[in-house]
């Protein structure tokens, strides 16, 4: 007798009820997958968060700074221009969709 059937057979002698232990494992799976969605998202969040503050981070010193100290050319720091001011504004359309779907 393999395994499977032997788990079964000694679930029927102990008078388990194995739909009520199907559901159980299949809402620990479920909610497993949830949370490892959940910390991907997080993770994805984060590395966002971080690039964002980094490039902000530069457009401001190229702001502030003097001709002399700037490594970044002219085309290079439009991209960065273009960059955050799209991630700025999905971020503003996404909080005011959130707001609304809930």
């Amino acid at each position: 007798m393999d395994s499977l059937a032997a788990s079964e057979a000694a679930a029927l002698a102990s008078n388990e009820d194995l739909d009520a232990d199907g559901k159980k494992k299949e809402h620990g799976r479920h909610q497993q997958f949830r949370d490892h969605t959940n910390k991907v998202a997080l993770g994805l969040l984060w590395t966002v968060a971080f690039f964002t503050l980094l490039g902000m981070g530069a457009f401001v010193f190229h702001l502030v700074m003097p001709v002399s100290w700037y490594w970044l050319t002219p085309e290079a720091l439009s991209t960065i221009k273009t960059l955050l001011t799209g991630v700025l504004f999905s971020s503003a359309m996404s909080g005011y969709v959130t707001k609304r779907m809930s």
